[in-house]
């Protein structure tokens, strides 16, 4: 009986962790585009509670990226550099996951999907962007990441970014960004 059930752990267990290491890479993620932010801005922006998945068909993957997500005042023009993420890329459509099971009570704030972002970004001056993410693509050999983020700040005013994380040690760390749509 100890055979079978040591037999059976064996099978199930490597299942489990390869779920469970790909929930903490995710939550890891979210939670270092969130504390990318300024402070000051944190108090600014609203996460949409549910990441949305990115419509990858006949879309080509993102193959060069611009350092950071903001720009460096001292360096305008940072050089791009080229992490192929066609091997990922496609994991941008997968299923849509709960950003907020991510963050405990120091992370942002968030708001329903099916709330008129638009609407509260007019009736509150205090918010200044609505965030809505996408799942998050790994890399086969686990060294970058890949998402889509969407900032809504406004009527006519939105803009797509695919922000690029690469594991350093334990921590996930933003490293690029290459621009999307803007409205």
């Amino acid at each position: 009986m100890r055979f079978w059930l040591l037999a059976l752990a064996v099978l199930v267990f490597p299942a489990c962790n390869g779920a469970n290491t790909r929930e903490r890479d995710t939550c890891a993620i979210y939670q270092s585009f969130y504390e990318y932010w300024p402070v000051p801005a944190r108090q600014e922006i609203r996460f949409v509670r549910q990441a949305r998945p990115y419509n990858t068909n006949g879309q080509q993957p993102i193959v060069s990226f611009e350092p950071g997500l903001f720009r460096d005042p001292e360096n305008m023009h940072p050089p791009e550099f080229a992490e192929d993420t066609s091997a990922y890329f496609d994991q941008l459509g997968s299923g849509p996951g709960v950003v907020s099971d991510c963050f405990g009570e120091d992370g942002p704030m968030f708001i329903e999907a099916s709330e008129d972002q638009r609407a509260l970004l007019d009736a509150n001056r205090e918010i200044h962007w609505i965030l809505t993410v996408s799942p998050v693509a790994v890399s086969p050999d686990g060294r970058h990441a890949l998402m889509e983020a969407v900032f809504d700040c406004g009527v006519v005013c939105a803009q797509q970014e695919f922000i690029l994380f690469e594991r350093q040690g334990s921590d996930w760390v933003l490293v690029g960004h290459r621009s999307g749509w803007i409205s």
